[in-house]
């Protein structure tokens, strides 16, 4: 039975340095947080989640698991549909307000995701597992670029449409990766054919197809994001087929609990999961980290957990 080689006590998050080289090209502008304009640029945006938060708080989501599952399905089948790695993956995409620090980046949208790609690269690198499992895959941007870097690991996917698994095999069966996807990528792959060994099927998070201690890590990245109503038991799987490590870039509670961020969240129903929570599904915390480039909306910690119960 195959075992990562690093304990958690040494596993350490992506160097400043590591994650400034990342954003670089990314950027438009720069300016400080509390100054006037950046607090401009964000005020019309702090008025539409307010109202939203208040309209959420006074008519909350009634969602049944059955009906929030086919809202998924449909919403997202028509995102992976055609899903262009060029165009979406573009580091020259719309302009967001990004934070870090007391530093305000007008940036691309999709440097956020650049940031996560490198800080669970970081993670897989030191622990080294030999079996990895992706739970809402979507599109493959993570397996497709992650196998590349870490070609010695089994990549699997679960994602619920049939769309994102389609998009994702005809990639994997592509002769070479899409080029969108290797500009994308935070080094140059170590392997330009490793793409073609991943694998995706369709299927639910409250429910994975896999057997209980089947991968040696387990990971999901902005997808429990979407699934509050379904939040429990998609944590408890990703927890069940995982043989010692789960971990989650996703926005927990403790680094969106005010302002902007919890509006943002609350409003659109979105993950409401806390770190301090964890154990209930068996897995202690042995790394928490959120100090990264962050849109204003939402922020995500890299969360890696051990498997220590159940």
């Amino acid at each position: 039975m195959s075992q990562p080689k690093t304990t958690a006590a040494n596993v350490e998050p992506p160097t400043a340095a590591a994650i400034e080289a990342q954003l670089k090209p990314y950027i438009v502008r720069t300016m400080p947080v509390a100054s006037g304009e950046w607090r401009a640029l964000l005020a019309p945006e702090l008025k539409l989640r307010r109202e939203r938060y208040w309209k959420r708080r006074l008519l909350p989501f009634r969602h049944k698991e059955s009906a929030f599952t086919a809202e998924m399905k449909e919403a997202y089948a028509k995102k992976w549909d055609g899903y262009d790695f060029e165009h979406e993956l573009d580091p020259q995409r719309q302009a967001s307000c990004i934070e870090w620090g007391d530093t305000g980046y007008l940036a691309s949208s999709t440097v956020t995701g650049r940031m996560h790609v490198l800080g669970m690269l970081t993670v897989l690198r030191q622990l080294a597992p030999r079996t990895v499992l992706e739970v809402g895959s979507g599109s493959g941007t993570n397996l497709l670029l992650l196998s590349g870097l870490c070609p010695e690991i089994e990549f699997n996917g679960l994602e619920l449409t049939a769309s994102g698994v389609a998009t994702t095999q005809a990639a994997a069966a592509a002769p070479i990766l899409p080029p969108g996807l290797e500009k994308f990528s935070v080094e140059p792959p170590l392997d330009r054919t490793a793409y073609r060994r991943i694998n995706v099927v369709q299927g639910s998070a409250a429910a994975l197809p896999h057997d209980s201690n089947a991968f040696d890590l387990v990971f999901s990245c902005l997808a429990l994001e979407q699934m509050e109503p379904i939040r429990h038991q998609a944590m408890a799987e990703m927890a069940r087929v995982s043989r010692r490590w789960v971990l989650m870039v996703e926005p927990f509670r403790e680094v969106n609990a005010t302002g902007l961020r919890r509006h943002y969240i609350v409003g659109n129903n979105y993950f409401q999961g806390a770190i301090a929570d964890l154990g209930r599904y068996g897995l202690t915390p042995r790394l928490v980290f959120d100090d990264w480039p962050s849109k204003i909306t939402l922020k995500a910690a890299l969360v890696l957990a051990e498997k220590t119960g159940k």
